[in-house]
């Protein structure tokens, strides 16, 4: 890792210890966003799990000014995100939304551009979607 990571890494931990206090109402809802982008998969498909109004699938998301820090999860070879249900709920619980993606189970590479896309995906579903205004899109980490 590069020195020029290190702040951000930091900052993406303290945040973490920080919301890790928290504990939110968790609600989840499938997604199939249009890739964005003209690489990887024609839909992106995952579960989001987000702090909510009340638990449940499709649970109206808890408002936040600036939305919430983002989490976009690459489940690695042969899961899916949906695998990974437990820690997209830890994370909404502690504040975050987690974007668990369902694609390229088979195909790092092809995983990797959704992973890309994702995060386009993400900004675009910020302004128009049911989880519009989820998403602090100054605030997405891609992990996996």
């Amino acid at each position: 890792m590069s020195s020029r990571h290190l702040p951000r890494l930091l900052l993406i931990v303290c945040t973490f210890a920080v919301a890790a206090m928290a504990q939110h109402a968790v609600g989840t809802r499938a997604v199939a966003w249009p890739n964005p982008t003209s690489l990887g998969s024609p839909v992106l498909t995952a579960r989001v799990h987000y702090p909510a109004v009340t638990a449940g699938v499709n649970a109206p998301v808890l408002p936040r000014s600036n939305g919430w820090p983002t989490v976009v999860f690459l489940h690695g070879f042969a899961l899916l995100g949906n695998d990974y249900h437990e820690l997209g709920d830890e994370l909404a619980r502690a504040g975050f939304v987690a974007v668990m993606s369902n694609t390229a189970q088979l195909n790092n590479l092809t995983q990797e551009y959704d992973g890309r896309a994702l995060f386009t995906a993400v900004c675009l579903a910020n302004r128009c979607d049911a989880l519009s205004g989820a998403f602090d899109v100054g605030a997405i980490g891609l992990v996996g």
